[in-house]
């Protein structure tokens, strides 16, 4: 039976080791323990090793005198577990210790058989490496430092106080016609000998002992701009020196890419300022009419502030979007915006989203989360369908409203945020709370300020602009050039809409990809629902009125269909067959513009 004991996976995947050569056993079944203890012997960090009764079969003389300096290195009360774990998945896996105030990663790896069983588990260490909280920080600030190294404009040339060469950035071939792999290593001085530069300013720098500014000439026949710097210790002496080198043979070039990043610049604002200005026309062009002005001027009103908002009205109004246009005129417009659906979640799950869980909370939780409330922290949260919460929630979430603050699943600890709640639903929350299904406290809590969006059936006038920038976004996802008929446009006005604006969103997408022709014709009302496909149906009346209404009224429309379809008011009349003077007249009564 052959086991092999193999160290090089996780050294490589951590980076643990950066000196010395990797260790590996093979077929220690053969090896006596004094021959197993000396190969041990010859890894630098601690090493247990544990059968599968969690008894400590070999350690290295590095575990050894850990352990003399402090026995809780091995706390079998907490490897147990994990010990357990790698037994049965038979992976690697890593455990964070808090020994004393101060932090060790722990790492477990299979040795398996040739059948891939685990016999045994070891287990190592090292006593000597930073806590986890600094050597992440000095693992991402050096990546930091190595980016901004090789990402910087100028050369930077790094020696150290006898000239030699530790570190150059790569651009070097550029400007030197050598490899960094070439000047690492090598002496300043034999390099300025050798005419790869002259002058050295690194030489002259430790000359001096001080800051030197000097144009140096390399073998490429380029002109560089060299500031060296003295790096030193606290005794004053120079230990490293650092040069940075600008290419000044093309400074009008430098000088013209500078010119052109500005103009570059004064485009992007430009163009920032044209999006941000047809974003402004695409809401005025969906929301035309008068019906939804106050609801608007309202929303800016109460962006000012962080009350919570209540958004009522049926299924499709867009209260999502009413919502999320509160947040942008806010100033959390920055932050986060978080919708949570509480009906589509799963009660069992819904808590665990909200609020995160601690690791151990609950079986299998072998990592924490933090819940969206924490993720939203300083933004806005949108409760959707806040009536489909479930009943245990519902005090948690008023403690939200009140303290602002929350307890993970599992831990005892709050964790102040700081969230806007906004909630929305199409339900009638006051009936909820009459039948016990919504908490009393919390529908009072919620409803500071309620706003009730109107239905779609109301608000006529939007229809057609909703459409119409329905259909210019769809031309775009599918790379058509479709427009409404005139009957079409008339059908859709006529409408009741009871699914509202995601209704009509849903269908002029069906619409779009159905009509073979550029024109959506009244063929495709059939995919309307309730609705005629026969174009002499086009035209209906839904109630009483006086009939002189109805027909300036049904003359209006016709008008307004018509100045979407011609140009002109020649077109229009020759299309109605009327005199152009009539139209004319008409339309300017009516104040219409033909688009």
């Amino acid at each position: 039976m052959n086991i092999v004991f193999d160290f090089s996976e996780l050294y490589n995947i951590e980076n643990i080791i950066s000196e010395g050569r990797m260790y590996m056993l093979n077929s220690i079944s053969n090896l006596s323990t004094t021959e197993i203890e000396k190969h041990l012997n010859l890894i630098p960090i601690s090493v247990l090793i544990f059968n599968r009764h969690h008894k400590l079969k070999h350690l290295n003389n590095v575990a050894q005198q850990a352990l003399k300096k402090n026995p809780k290195f091995i706390t079998p009360e907490k490897m147990d577990i994990f010990l357990d774990e790698v037994f049965r998945k038979a992976s690697p896996i890593t455990q964070l210790i808090e020994i004393e105030q101060s932090q060790y990663r722990y790492y477990y790896v299979p040795l398996k058989n040739d059948k891939s069983e685990v016999l045994e588990v070891i287990v190592y260490f090292d006593t000597n490496i930073p806590i986890q909280k600094d050597y992440e920080i000095y693992k991402e600030e050096s990546e930091d430092l190595k980016a901004l190294f090789e990402s910087s404009y100028d050369v930077l040339y790094v020696s150290d106080n006898k000239g030699n060469t530790l570190r150059v950035s790569s651009a070097c071939k550029y400007f030197w016609g050598e490899t960094a792999d070439n000047l690492i290593g090598r002496n300043v001085i034999d390099l300025e000998k050798q005419g790869v530069y002259t002058p050295s300013i690194t030489r002259l720098v430790l000359e001096k002992g001080e800051k030197i500014s000097a144009i140096q000439t390399t073998k490429k026949n380029r002109r560089l701009l060299v500031i060296g710097t003295p790096i030193k210790d606290d005794n004053g002496n120079i230990i490293r020196v650092v040069n940075a080198s600008r290419d000044i043979t093309e400074i009008e070039l430098l000088q013209e890419e500078i010119e052109q990043m500005k103009s570059l610049v004064e485009d992007y604002q430009l163009e920032i300022a044209q999006l941000q200005q047809t974003i402004n026309d695409e809401r005025k062009n969906i929301y035309q009419g008068k019906t939804m002005e106050p609801y608007l001027d309202l929303a800016k009103r109460v962006a000012k502030v962080d009350a919570t908002l209540l958004i009522l009205g049926e299924s499709g109004v867009g209260k999502e979007d009413f919502a999320n246009y509160i947040h942008e005129l806010s100033n959390r417009r920055d932050k986060p915006f978080i919708k949570i659906n509480c009906g589509a979640i799963p009660e069992s799950l819904l808590e665990y989203e909200l609020f995160g869980y601690e690791k151990g909370a609950f079986p299998g939780a072998t990592e924490g989360k933090i819940g969206l409330f924490e993720f939203a922290n300083n933004g806005t949260v949108l409760l959707d369908e806040i009536a489909e919460i479930p009943y245990t929630l519902q005090v948690k979430l008023l403690r939200v409203l009140q303290e602002q603050e929350i307890n993970r699943i599992g831990s005892t600890k709050p964790i102040s945020i700081n969230v806007r709640i906004i909630a929305s639903t199409n339900k009638n929350l006051l009936e909820a709370v009459k039948v016990g299904q919504f908490r009393e406290d919390l529908y009072y809590r919620l409803n500071v300020i309620p706003i009730t969006l109107p239905p779609l059936r109301e608000r006529k006038e939007d229809i057609l602009p909703l459409a119409n920038f329905f259909i210019s976004q769809f031309n775009q996802k599918y790379g058509t050039n479709k427009h409404l008929s005139p009957q079409i446009a008339t059908t859709l006005e006529s409408y009741n809409w009871p699914g509202n604006v995601r209704e009509l969103k849903n269908l002029i997408e069906r619409l779009i990809v159905m009509s073979e022709k550029e024109e959506i014709s009244h063929e495709l009302l059939n995919l309307l629902p309730n609705s005629e496909s026969k174009s002499e149906k086009v035209v209906q009346v839904h109630e009483i009125i006086p009939l002189k209404e109805c027909i300036e009224l049904a003359e209006k429309n016709l008008l307004k269909l018509a100045s979407l379809k011609f140009r002109s008011t020649t077109e229009i009349a020759k299309a109605l067959e009327v005199n152009q003077s009539t139209i004319s007249r008409k339309i300017s009564k009516l104040n219409i513009e033909i688009k």
